[in-house]
């Protein structure tokens, strides 16, 4: 909850989002950014089907 907060108050998705748009801009690659938002959401859900497979098989953790 206390990230959650943070997140809204600091607005971190916006900045994020920005700071994206900017780096591909200058490096030349902004026309394929869908491609890479593609992957990143990609490997995000990879990462979370093994975080939830490691709780479920170690419920005490």
């Amino acid at each position: 909850m206390l990230i959650l907060a943070v997140n809204k108050q600091l607005d971190l998705q916006s900045a994020l989002a920005a700071t994206g748009r900017c780096i591909a801009q200058f490096q030349g690659w902004y026309r394929a950014r869908r491609d890479v938002q593609h992957h990143v959401i990609e490997v995000l859900l990879v990462a979370i089907v093994a975080g939830l497979r490691l709780v479920r098989r170690n419920p005490n953790a």
